[in-house]
């Protein structure tokens, strides 16, 4: 087989112009250049083959300097026997050769570079271009190259790797400020700054750890935990109601109300008592009802003591002539029970302890003197016959007597104490007590019927009588004889000794409660009184 080089072609090519020359036997070919004067010739390269070997020679052409006149050198040799070819190396200027090419090594033009080489990623491609960010091409101090204009992928316009911190948002970052500044509005690890991160955003957050628990002493919202949030902190708070009312069930101190904290609050209705939770009220304390007091009653929204009549008076100067309970104990192991009091007259707050319905009680009538009581429910103040001695006569304490008519409570009489007693049966077990001598009180002269009144033709009228209590022990039993139809003696618990008229009579006997006469120890002066206390 015959191999053609281009050489080879060239020469055909050249042997097949007739016009611009002659091919020799040989294969030479002369061609004649004139110019400026001087003549040079070029004698192609030649092509032999061995018919008996198939070795094709072939020469290289002689280049004449056309410059001046030479002589051409021959370029190529060879035996056509050996097929040996000897190749001269000598070119001459303006001779044709290779096409420039990328790669050649020569910045050709339209190349901006050429290295010869095949290293796609140096400082020339292989394109023979300068490498560029963006050229598609990873080159020199590049990280990447995707060859687009999209700053916010995976390789940015700067040809660097996309990461945080490089003041791009890129694949998989919510931002990126650039800065290592923790606390803005973009985290170091390229995440927006929320509640939850465990970074304090800087004048957004005043707290962040990073947990749900909303009792601690960071919130969920990111705010410090303080008392009025309506969250309640673990281990620090009692409640949180986020509010200002400090008398709720949890103060402004977000400690819960109680029972012992000397504050009234929660559903407390004083300080510490009162409510579904406390202790009763006591006596001054105030109440929504009767069941609120511990002690008492309530009136007008505050428990008062009702040990008596003037008791409840004092609580409420308002209340009505009527029945009320009572509880002279107050608390104590003797259980209330209902009395009468006397509100409207002579300052108000009279406790009811006898009744006398136009009959009386006898002096030495064992009542005066023990525990025992007679008809103590009935308050009927109308019907003649009836008498009563009620529970308080035993229980009320006072320091004022008054006797009053049962038809007209403004009707009466009143004797103050030396001092205070614990109750009538002490007043009455005590001692007698003289309130004056020769003073005839009309209070008693009148609660009785012509036949029981004074007589006055004693000379004096009033030699011998006197008033006061347990008249007995002062005046005794014994007989005073006196002037004409004036005989003296007898006497009352709570009244007065006078010369009654028995008929005109003068005899002694005695006007008010518990009478006594020594004619006929029987005998009772009738009334229509009652007997109070204060």
């Amino acid at each position: 087989m015959v191999a053609w080089t281009s050489r080879g072609l060239g020469v055909l090519a050249l042997c097949g112009v007739a016009a611009l020359a002659a091919c020799s036997d040989d294969g030479t070919t002369s061609t004649s250049v004139s110019g400026g004067g001087s003549t040079g010739s070029t004698s192609a390269a030649s092509a032999t083959s061995d018919a008996t070997t198939g070795n094709v020679t072939t020469e290289s052409p002689t280049t004449t300097n056309n410059s001046g006149t030479g002589s051409a050198t021959d370029g190529t040799t060879g035996d056509a026997s050996t097929g040996d070819v000897t190749t001269g190396g000598t070119t001459a200027v303006g001779s044709t050769g290779p096409a420039p090419s990328c790669g050649d090594g020569n910045v050709d033009p339209g190349e901006e570079c050429d290295d010869g080489n095949t290293d796609d990623t140096d400082a020339c491609t292989n394109a023979c271009k300068n490498a560029v960010c963006g050229d598609g091409i990873v080159g020199p101090g590049e990280a990447c190259d995707d060859g687009n204009m999209v700053d916010d992928d995976a390789c940015t316009n700067a040809c660097a790797s996309a990461s945080c911190g490089d003041g791009i948002k890129g694949p998989g970052e919510e931002c990126d400020d650039g800065n290592m500044v923790d606390t803005d509005d973009c985290l170091n690890t390229c995440l927006v700054a929320k509640c939850g991160d465990t970074v304090v955003h800087e004048g957004a957050e005043e707290c962040d750890d990073g947990n749900m628990v909303d009792t601690d002493a960071c919130l969920n919202t990111c705010v410090a935990a303080k008392c009025g949030d309506g969250v309640v902190q673990e281990g620090v708070e009692q409640c949180d109601d986020m509010n200002m009312v400090d008398d709720d069930a949890c103060s402004n101190a977000c400690v819960s109300a109680t029972c012992m904290d000397k504050v009234k609050n929660g559903a407390e209705l004083d300080v510490d008592c009162g409510g579904p939770d406390c202790p009763k009220c006591g006596l001054g304390q105030a109440c929504g009802g009767d069941a609120d007091c511990g002690v008492g009653v309530c009136l007008k929204n505050k428990c008062v003591s009702n040990k008596s009549c003037k008791s409840l008076f004092d609580g409420d100067n308002t209340l009505k002539d009527g029945q009320y309970s009572l509880d002279p104990d107050e608390g104590g192991p003797n259980p209330a029970f209902m009395a009468f009091c006397n509100m409207a007259n002579d300052g108000g707050g009279w406790t009811l302890i006898m009744k006398s319905i136009n009959t009386n009680f006898l002096y030495d009538d064992v009542l005066w003197e023990n525990d025992l009581t007679l008809n103590p429910a009935d308050f009927d103040f109308a019907t003649n016959g009836k008498k009563s001695k009620y529970q308080t006569f035993t229980t009320v304490g006072f320091g004022e007597i008054r006797t009053t008519n049962a038809d007209n409570f403004a009707t009466s009489y009143t004797y103050k104490l030396a001092a205070p007693v614990a109750s009538a049966k002490a007043l009455f077990l005590g001692p007698g007590v003289e309130v004056s001598k020769t003073v005839l009180v009309p209070a008693f002269e009148n609660m009785h019927a012509a036949y029981d009144k004074h007589f006055v033709n004693c000379n004096p009228s009033t030699k011998y009588v006197n008033h006061g209590i347990n008249l007995k022990k002062i005046n005794g039993v014994t007989f005073i004889n006196d002037s004409g139809f004036c005989d003296w003696n007898g006497g009352a618990r709570f009244g007065m000794r006078v010369n009654a008229s028995h008929n005109s009579t003068g005899n002694h006997a005695g006007q008010g409660w518990g009478t006594y006469t020594t004619v006929d120890t029987n005998y009772v002066a009738p009334m229509k009184q009652l007997l109070w206390v204060r």
